[in-house]
């Protein structure tokens, strides 16, 4: 039977269940794409897309000439990142909660990293937002998000304590296609003591990043700011199976 079409991301995430629930066991061959394509209703190009993720996150491995088939399983926490993901927090918990506290929302004149984070010059204003981001009611995460103002267009309090990513895919049609990150641990400073809890000895981790379009030209230069014990970032050796 057929299901309503869906988005290669949800078709990723209904055939990861089926991996965890050992419907799709370890080492076995998963249906070809042209019959999941058929029982989603998709192309095979929107299959092609999720199976991607999937070998991405080291849930699926490929032979060539053979098929797709199953890892090995892996223990994961459902807050461990994929370095290579940046699908925004609530596409990363779709079935909890998230909301946000604004902390700062103002349009400023870009400094110099920020103009150079963004390809932009000094005159050209940005958004400057500050969030905290709540998990299920409990303080999770700090965001600072810097945006071009010509290319993030009509931004609002509302759109900002729900999810900026779904407002920039669905209401300005536009395409994210590549991120730039760097991971570190830090020592926490005055907002991160106020908003996520830390001690003076509690590290956090950042996450600093650049975010493209499909065109190449970034529309999202961020520093997030998460509580030592939140979650971890998950790399994926494409080279190496278990």
């Amino acid at each position: 039977m057929k299901t309503q079409n869906r988005s290669y991301r949800e078709i990723a995430e209904v055939i990861k269940k089926r991996i965890e629930n050992n419907e799709y066991p370890t080492n076995a061959l998963i249906p070809k794409q042209v019959d999941l394509a058929e029982e989603f209703s998709v192309s095979r190009t929107t299959i092609a897309k999720a199976l991607d993720i999937l070998i991405s996150r080291g849930f699926l491995y490929t032979r060539r000439g053979a098929g797709t088939f199953v890892t090995k399983s892996m223990v994961l926490s459902k807050q461990d990142f994929y370095v290579q993901d940046y699908i925004g927090l609530t596409n990363q918990f779709p079935d909890d909660t998230v909301t946000s506290k604004i902390i700062l929302f103002e349009i400023v004149f870009p400094d110099e990293k920020v103009q150079s984070a963004l390809n932009l010059k000094a005159e050209a204003p940005v958004y400057n937002i500050i969030r905290l981001r709540l998990l299920n009611g409990q303080n999770y995460m700090l965001e600072h998000t810097r945006m071009p103002v010509h290319l993030i267009k009509g931004l609002h309090l509302e759109i900002l304590q729900k999810s900026i990513y779904k407002y920039i895919k669905e209401t300005l049609q536009l395409t994210m296609s590549s991120a730039w990150r760097k991971i570190f641990a830090d020592k926490p400073n005055e907002q991160d003591k106020k908003y996520l809890g830390c001690t003076e000895t509690d590290p956090v981790m950042r996450v600093e990043q650049i975010v493209c379009l499909t065109d190449g030209e970034p529309f999202e230069y961020s520093i997030t700011t998460r509580k030592y014990d939140q979650g971890s970032f998950i790399v994926i050796d494409q080279k190496s199976r278990c």
